[in-house]
């Protein structure tokens, strides 16, 4: 129990408390099981075995999980927004404070028992969600009617941004259309709206039932782009699946094979 409370949140193996009795290297592992296999039948003791066998103390187990409800919590609160923090940038924040080990214990545990949700790969308490101030929503709704207004040359994101106050965070707002699936975005200043979107692809399936394959000056008139929009369009397309470059033409990806959503 001494052991496991001078380890904190680390916790310590049963390997670290077998070297601390002053057992010998080469009888580690042993002198580690009979420690554990003593703590654990040790109803004072009442320590935390996590799966990888470290120990810890209740109440650095408490921590641990406060540290981790902490964090999303903080997030949550300064990116109203967001749908959540990245799995990986959240256990990132923590590692000064809780080894990778614990840190997955205490979310899955936080997920099961339903005190944090996971959606995709991302965590946030389970009743938070974006929300859009009045003003915020009316500025979302500007956005995607200036970017609907030109077909597929859509405006740049600076463009149809530059009106919003500061005070409203437009890079927020933009970053709220593309989590939230309102928007596709292309490049840091390409966004495409849902509908403009679901039309490109709409269009891709049709000429690949006409022809087995797609070259830049197709792809041009499909869309009717310059090369301005064509090329980032086209790589976008590339890196998600839809379509596969071979040479200087592009044949159906695997998602485009896929039956539309």
């Amino acid at each position: 129990m001494v052991l496991a409370e001078d380890a904190g949140a680390a916790g310590i193996a049963g390997e670290g408390a077998a070297v601390r009795l002053g057992s010998m290297p080469g009888i580690a592992e042993a002198a580690s099981a009979a420690v554990a296999a003593a703590i654990s039948v040790d109803a004072e003791a009442k320590l935390v075995r996590l799966r990888d066998g470290r120990l810890l103390t209740p109440a650095a187990w408490s921590r641990a999980i406060e540290r981790v409800v902490g964090a999303v919590t903080r997030y949550s609160e300064k990116n109203q927004l967001r749908d959540g923090i990245p799995k990986g940038e959240l256990k990132s924040l923590l590692a000064r404070d809780l080894p990778g080990s614990i840190f997955d214990e205490a979310l899955e545990a936080l997920i099961q028992d339903k005190h944090l949700a996971l959606k995709g790969e991302r965590v946030s308490l389970p009743a938070a969600a974006p929300a859009l101030s009045a003003q915020q929503a009316r500025s979302v709704a500007e956005i995607e009617r200036k970017l609907s207004a030109r077909g597929f040359q859509v405006p740049e994101v600076t463009e149809v941004t530059r009106e919003i106050p500061a005070a409203e965070h437009p890079a927020e707002l933009v970053r709220y259309l593309v989590d939230s699936g309102r928007a596709v975005k292309v490049t840091s200043e390409l966004l495409y709206t849902k509908a403009l979107w679901e039309d490109l692809e709409g269009r891709l399936r049709s000429h690949f039932r006409k022809s087995p394959t797609l070259g830049m000056g197709a792809f041009k008139e499909l869309v009717q782009v310059s090369r301005k929009y064509a090329v980032p369009l086209l790589e976008h397309l590339d890196r998600t699946g839809l379509t596969r470059r071979q040479g200087d033409e592009r044949l159906p990806g695997p998602r485009l094979k896929e039956p539309p959503v």
